[in-house]
């Protein structure tokens, strides 16, 4: 067969108020190179051992579940995007996993049914969007419906802080409240209203306003990222618009004038040495393809 190669981008969510609806693509990412056919399927990776390397692996398990006939293969994944640390790294899997059964299956998805399939596997549109359509998405999924609008931002830049420890989601939705208050939901909806829409127009130091003054869940998670105030006030004073935690956290995303973001990077990493801070752009391209022909590099 063509030598296949598929890369994901990863994703930060939410953005602050935009709960499981707003993602942006990162530059980091999930690389898959499907090799030779083979009896059963088998993953090569560096990671953990926890990782699995054969069909209960997420990129396979996906792949079969979209495709169910696809014969197995090997497949080689790498991949600089940490995990469980609120960068999309199971949402890049997902993505992954359904392109590898769109391309061995032949199976012409579109981009739309992409995102449906995916969202139905992740549970909410941010991530998935983010790592199949690059740039910054606002998704909604109702019931089994889902909409995404995707918004270009080459103005901004990106930093990550990332702790040494991990954060599973499921524990980080723990501390979540089973039901919001009508007033609070009120006020959490006019503010993410209000970053999406500075988003659109494009004014960036709103978008940092109202990405810091979220109420469906950064107040519940805070004690599990203690230092996230701190990073915020100084990220702030270094000249960023704003902070919030990466999607269930535990890293902390910051968004800055794309011209300042290596100065910034600079200065938080001299007040916060316990964390890795990454200088990462938005990913506009989303999920591509590589086949190598003869003829040379054809990108699908």
């Amino acid at each position: 067969m063509i030598p296949l190669s598929i890369r994901v981008p990863a994703s930060t969510a939410n953005v602050g108020p935009g709960f499981d609806s707003v993602g942006i693509a990162l530059s980091l990412y999930l690389d898959v190179v499907v090799k030779e056919k083979a009896d059963k399927w088998q993953v090569i990776h560096s990671f953990e051992e926890s990782i699995p390397t054969d069909d209960k692996n997420l990129i396979v398990s996906t792949a079969c579940k979209v495709s169910p006939s696809l014969l197995p293969h090997i497949i080689e994944v790498t991949s600089n995007i940490p995990l469980t640390r609120g960068l999309g790294s199971s949402a890049s899997a997902i993505v992954a996993g359904i392109e590898l059964a769109n391309q061995l299956g032949n199976l012409d998805l579109t981009t739309d049914q992409k995102v449906q399939i995916a969202t139905n596997f992740e549970g909410h549109p941010d991530n998935v969007a983010a790592s199949i359509l690059g740039g910054t998405v606002i998704g909604a999924l109702d019931g089994k419906n889902v909409s995404v609008v995707r918004i270009e931002s080459k103005e901004l830049g990106v930093i990550s802080l990332i702790p040494n420890e991990e954060l599973n989601t499921d524990e980080s939705r723990s501390v979540l409240p089973d039901v919001f208050p009508f007033h609070e939901a009120v006020k959490a909806s006019a503010i993410s209203n209000v970053l999406v829409a500075a988003f659109c127009q494009k004014k960036w130091e709103v978008v940092g306003e109202m990405m810091e003054r979220d109420h469906f869940h950064e107040p519940y998670r805070l004690e599990l990222v203690p230092l996230l105030p701190s990073i915020r006030k100084c990220a702030k004073e270094f000249g960023a618009y704003g902070t919030a935690l990466s999607g269930a956290g535990p890293s902390i995303f910051i968004l800055t004038p794309y011209d300042k973001r290596q100065e910034i990077a600079e200065q938080l990493a001299r007040v916060f040495t316990s964390m890795k801070v990454c200088e990462l752009e938005i990913d506009h391209r989303g999920i591509t393809v590589n086949k190598e022909e003869h003829i040379g590099l054809k990108k699908s």
